[in-house]
Parts: C-alpha cells; sequence; structure tokens
C-alpha cells in the first residue's frame, strides 16, 4: 500500500488512513472517513458517531484486512 493524495480518496463513507500536519508541524495519522461535507473521525463517544477532524489531510491510503 502506498499513499495516495487526497484527491482520489473514498467519499462514500469508506474509513481510511489519513495523514496530516497539525498546527505545529506534528504528523498525524487517523482513521477518517467522508460524511455530511467533511471528513470526520472513526471514533464514537455517548452524543456522536463521529467528529470532525480538524487537520487537513494530504494523503490516504487503504486500511489493512480486519483481523481475522
Amino acid at each position: 500500500m502506498r499513499w495516495q493524495t487526497m484527491e482520489s480518496a473514498p467519499t462514500d463513507g469508506t474509513g481510511f488512513l489519513a495523514y496530516a500536519k497539525d498546527y505545529l508541524g506534528n504528523d498525524c495519522i487517523a482513521v477518517i472517513y467522508f460524511s455530511a461535507m467533511s471528513w470526520r473521525l472513526c471514533e464514537h463517544n455517548s452524543s456522536d458517531n463521529g467528529n470532525g477532524w480538524d487537520e487537513s489531510p494530504t494523503h490516504w491510503m487503504p486500511l489493512p484486512n480486519k483481523p481475522e
């Protein structure tokens, strides 16, 4: 698997690994998906199934296979 530019990232709700730099220049990698016109983190809390990701991803790659 190789990192790809965001122009080819899925926008159908499929989760994937995303890469961005935060405001301090630190590397950030997260599992995100596209929903409601924005990138959302794949996480869950009691009030929301997905929070917006504040970073601007520049690259993505598919998730590895799930464990057996």
